[in-house]
């Protein structure tokens, strides 16, 4: 037999009650945490075809819309690395691709970072650093 059973065998009814309150009440409170709701209380992203907050995006997603588009001349041109056959070396086979606007907008000085260091930061952590902002 277990020690806490040797335990509460030599208990009164009264104490035995006491303590299986006491054990229903911290089940209680457990259940409670795990089921209570939980508030959001602010949502951001950045996606693919203009996509910037969580209503457009719900949109996108709703109307099944395809954000893949043609290369941006802003970000390289495309008919340096375009080349129709795929096993062209340096080359790539697609005018498309996911692009999320203004990556290049990052403002450094805000997050306390210098340009220099922005430049060489993966881009995904300069978004994030936005979209948790």
């Amino acid at each position: 037999m277990s020690d806490f059973f040797k335990e509460i065998a030599g208990l009164s009814p009264q104490k035995l009650k006491l303590l299986c309150l006491e054990l229903r009440a911290q089940l209680d409170a457990a259940e409670s945490r795990r089921s209570e709701p939980i508030a959001i209380v602010g949502m951001a992203c950045r996606f693919p075809g203009g996509t910037n907050d969580p209503e457009s995006f719900w949109r996108l997603m709703r109307d099944g819309v395809d954000a893949m588009e043609e290369i941006p001349v802003e970000r390289w041109d495309p008919k340096l690395f375009y080349d129709a056959d795929p096993e062209a070396p340096g080359k790539m086979y697609t005018r498309v691709g996911g692009f999320v606007r203004g990556i290049d907008q990052f403002d450094p000085h805000f997050f306390d970072i210098s340009p220099r260091e922005a430049i060489h930061m993966d881009p995904q952590q300069r978004l994030l650093l936005e979209v948790a902002w």
